[in-house]
């Protein structure tokens, strides 16, 4: 339901010349710092999220004790690299105490997608042995 609403938003919104080359200034920030980051590491690794799925239609849940917007803090840690226009994949890597998937995101720089892919698929050999 929430990306719904953002597909709407994004079609009743016509983006100006002036916002759409903000945007790109700031991807382009983004970018120049990761590149600074994907010298000192080759992949990064996070939580895909800052907690499990929440039950669908939920806008808000308490999150050490403050009410957060449930869409956009659900998408928090992906939100960075995806911006930047930068591959990354989630991968389960096990589930809480109601059952529900727990995952953690891989992140490389640009046309690194053959070295995020594989350092993904070793992870995830790992642990599921």
């Amino acid at each position: 339901p929430q990306v719904m609403k953002l597909v709407q938003i994004a079609l009743d919104h016509n983006v100006s010349e002036e916002e759409y080359c903000k945007a790109l200034i700031k991807r382009s920030q983004m970018k120049a710092i990761l590149a600074k980051v994907f010298q000192q590491v080759d992949v990064l690794a996070y939580p895909t999220a800052p907690w499990t799925a929440p039950e669908t239609g939920l806008e808000e849940r308490e999150f050490l004790g403050k009410k957060r917007n449930v869409f956009d803090f659900t998408t928090k840690n992906s939100k960075f690299i995806g911006n930047a226009n930068l591959p990354s994949i989630s991968i389960p890597v096990g589930r809480d105490s109601n059952n529900l998937p727990i995952g953690l995101e891989f992140a490389t720089y640009t046309q690194e997608d053959e070295k995020l892919l594989s350092f993904a698929l070793a992870i995830e050999s790992i642990i599921r042995t």
